[in-house]
């Protein structure tokens, strides 16, 4: 019973949110102030763990198994397993879900139940002060039925705001079972793995399983600009694994001084040391693998959808530990951060169900009012259901055996340090380069100074097509932005992604 409730809980608990379709509706200037709190993690030892924001109380029922999470009196996420003697469908699952949410939640007036993603159901409720948001999951076999049940309530007027939070709460619950010291990819049939050596440069190895075909390598772009990359295709051709991605490149954040020089977002910034860097707002870690699922995969699969994305705040607070220090060193004026996410992607490819996932990370250093960033971590798989789990397996062994080679670290850090020395002596080479560039882009300068004596706060206001406003920064010709509004600009009119990305207008 115990290891079908696990099952269930990490077959998708996001998919149980607003039908599966948790946006983050974020700009770049307006990020949810509740996703940067520091959390704290709640464990009940050998039974499960879950974390919180600071603030938050847990209580646990030992005997039914039942855990309610609270702050205040509406704002609640419950956690309900249970066990039915009877296969469950969306017939009886309805009726089961409606009996729960009234015990549940009681005083609000809930909808008829709507089917979820793999075996679930959704539903939400209300009254004239408090919204509330129900899932029921389960597994089945011939006779009985595994069966979990969430449930988040908020006040109304915080809902939305809130609903992001609540989630991530229910999807940072992690089961543990005690005594069970089996490793769960001891259940998928045997897999041999080797280690294969970057053929470019020697630069990484990395374990991959016996007769799949690897791609990759490292890919280098100038003396400092080396990206890695290894893609991963099982022997049958459906299963596709990949870790990080070469094509990538470095970013640099738009503002004043690259455009007055010519260098607006959507065209390429050149580095002292020959590395070109991409002029581009900061994207989120999860709005990158969102971003970046559905470029890469959406032409693959018929009827891609991406069907549950959450900010893993776990995965940034690794990072973001060692940038602590950093920032202080750096007086203020240096700063880095990183910020992480996932997404879980499903589509039609051949006849069959395919799933997918990506994780990313993205790490934005500012100073002086500029800045650069990067994707520090990327990953993910896209496989038939049947074959979800083996491509997890594969990806964690990927990622996880990841070792650069220290012969060749060492000569990279040589290569740095004598690019530093060498960049050290041309600041007359590059004040030459600036104003060559300032030449060849006079028109563009123009431009700038003209938007620069019009809007005095260095700014412009933008709408989209339904009226939704915009306040950027007026370095770019034109402007776009996707369904998390982030906004984009660029030189030409080009939009970026025509699938992701819409015109945006400027409001005169």
């Amino acid at each position: 019973m115990k290891n079908i409730l696990i099952v269930i809980i990490l077959s998708g608990l996001m998919a149980c949110s607003n039908n599966g379709k948790s946006g983050n509706n974020l700009t770049d200037k307006q990020e949810s102030p509740n996703l940067q709190k520091d959390w704290v993690e709640y464990k009940e030892p050998n039974i499960f763990s879950i974390e919180h924001p600071e603030g938050w109380t847990v209580l646990f029922n030992k005997k039914k198994g039942r855990i309610k999470l609270s702050k205040g009196n509406n704002e609640i996420v419950y956690i309900w397993p249970l066990y039915s003697q009877e296969p469950l469908n969306n017939t009886n699952g309805s009726r089961l879900l409606k009996k729960l949410v009234l015990k549940i939640g009681p005083g609000l007036l809930w909808s008829e139940p709507e089917p979820g993603y793999q075996n679930s159901l959704v539903l939400r409720g209300s009254n004239k002060s408090i919204i509330g948001s129900a899932c029921l999951r389960w597994i089945s076999n011939q006779n009985n039925s595994a069966v979990i049940c969430y449930v988040i309530t908020a006040p109304k007027d915080n809902f939305e705001k809130d609903k992001d939070n609540l989630v991530s709460i229910l999807t940072s619950f992690r089961p543990v079972i005690s005594g069970n010291n089996k490793s769960p990819d001891q259940d998928q049939p045997s897999m041999q793995f080797m280690r294969w050596q970057d053929p470019n440069e020697k630069a990484f190895t990395v374990e991959v399983p016996k007769n799949w075909h690897v791609q990759g390598g490292l890919v280098r772009y100038s003396p400092t600009d080396y990206r890695r990359g290894v893609n991963l295709i099982s022997p049958d051709g459906r299963i596709n694994v990949f870790f990080m991605d070469p094509n990538i490149p470095f970013f640099s954040l738009p503002n004043q001084t690259l455009s007055m020089t010519g260098f607006v977002e959507g065209t390429y910034y050149p580095l002292t040391d020959g590395t070109r860097t991409f002029v581009r707002r900061y994207v989120r870690g999860v709005n990158f693998a969102y971003e970046y699922a559905g470029k890469r995969f959406s032409n693959e699969l018929n009827n891609f959808t991406i069907w549950r994305n959450r900010n893993r705040s776990d995965i940034a607070r690794i990072d973001n530990r060692e940038n602590i220090a950093l920032n202080t060193s750096g007086q203020g004026m240096i700063r880095t951060n990183v910020t992480a996410g996932e997404v879980y992607f499903k589509g039609n490819k051949n006849g069959q169900l395919y799933s997918g996932y990506v994780e990313a990370a993205t790490s934005v250093t500012t100073a002086y009012g500029g800045g650069i960033w990067f994707v520090q971590q990327l990953y993910g798989f896209n496989a038939p259901q049947s074959s979800e789990r083996e491509a997890a397996i594969v990806m964690r062994k990927l990622v996880s055996s990841f070792m650069w080679n220290p012969q060749w670290f060492m000569m990279q850090n040589k290569i740095t340090a004598n690019v530093s020395q060498i960049v050290a002596k041309t600041g007359e080479e590059i004040s030459k380069i600036i104003n060559s560039s300032f030449e060849l882009n006079q028109k563009i300068q123009d431009r700038a100074m003209q938007k620069f004596s019009d809007y005095i706060l260095d700014a412009v206001t933008l709408k989209d097509a339904d009226g939704q406003k915009f306040h950027v920064w007026n370095t770019s010709n034109f402007y776009w932005a996707n369904q998390f509004n982030d906004v984009a600009g660029t030189k030409f009119f080009k939009n970026p992604n025509i699938s992701q990305f819409r015109r945006l207008f400027e409001v005169k």
